[in-house]
């Protein structure tokens, strides 16, 4: 009764755009990588190398590659942050099997990521427009 990926024939990926990845991709994940040890991000090790090995600027690079270096940056650790958030918050650690919980504190963080704007009068600050 059904079958395993191992056993199914895949046809080829076929993808007729050309690759683009920024240039200064391997200077940027090193300073990425500096910031995540020096920052407290990742305490343990572990940690530290799981995060790192989602290659979150090889990633984000290949969606800008021809971006400031900086803003590169920014972005990519903001996905190496997203991943660490997942490992520790879903994954495993307090939240993990308390979504409401989790869902209160996921919007927190979303909610830090939007920029800080003047409500009009008689608007709420948590509208998403």
């Amino acid at each position: 009764m059904g079958s395993h990926v191992s056993e199914v024939a895949l046809p080829p990926l076929f993808c007729p755009l050309e690759s683009a990845l920024h240039p200064r991709v391997r200077q940027i994940e090193k300073r990425a990588v500096e910031w995540i040890g020096s920052s407290g991000m990742c305490a343990p090790e572990e940690e530290k190398a799981w995060v790192v090995a989602t290659h979150s600027t090889d990633f984000y690079g290949r969606f800008a590659p021809v971006a400031d270096d900086d803003r590169l940056l920014a972005t990519a650790l903001w996905v190496y942050w997203g991943f660490g958030f997942d490992d520790a918050c879903c994954d495993q650690g307090p939240l993990s099997t308390r979504p409401a919980q989790f869902n209160a504190t996921a919007c927190q963080v979303q909610r830090r990521a939007r920029p800080i704007r003047r409500p009009k009068s008689g608007t709420s600050r948590c509208t998403t427009r």
